[in-house]
């Protein structure tokens, strides 16, 4: 399922706005994304460059963890539904890496009883979204976990 797009407005392109919003991506902070939907991982990437984060891709968990490794992002976008290894395993595995372990975790997922909540923060997730989700809740909830309120 593809994230919520309302309220984004795109901007035209024009010779002094070549890419839509102007972001200082040399500023931007990393967020990793993990979503075996590539369409939903293409877009949330989309999405979080236009408000300001520099998006990591991963369509899988073994691969989000060589990033993450590699990257040292201080938040991830984890979808629990993933193939081979879920996203609640792959939140405990990203916690226990060296100098990640205060990296801000937020659950996406289609569950959202109490018992998914719980689940979530069990395997360490500081965030727990039930899709579709909006441009403006992950801005949110990333701007809040990242001190950027």
């Amino acid at each position: 399922m593809l994230p919520a797009l309302s309220g984004l407005a795109l901007v035209a392109a024009t010779p002094e706005r070549p890419h839509g919003p102007v972001v200082d991506h040399a500023a931007a902070i990393d967020v990793l994304v993990v979503d075996d939907n590539s369409d939903a991982l293409e877009l949330m990437g989309e999405v979080l460059g236009m408000v300001g984060y520099r998006a990591h891709l991963a369509p899988d968990a073994a691969e989000a963890i060589t990033v993450a490794e590699a990257v040292r992002p201080a938040a991830a976008l984890l979808d629990i539904g993933l193939p081979v290894m879920d996203g609640y395993e792959l939140a405990r595995r990203l916690r226990a890496i060296a100098n990640l372990s205060s990296i801000k975790l937020v659950a996406v997922t289609g569950y959202g009883q109490a018992a998914d909540k719980e689940r979530a923060v069990a395997a360490g997730f500081d965030e727990h979204l039930v899709k579709p989700i909006s441009v403006e809740q992950v801005q949110r909830v990333l701007d809040k976990l990242l001190g950027n309120a």
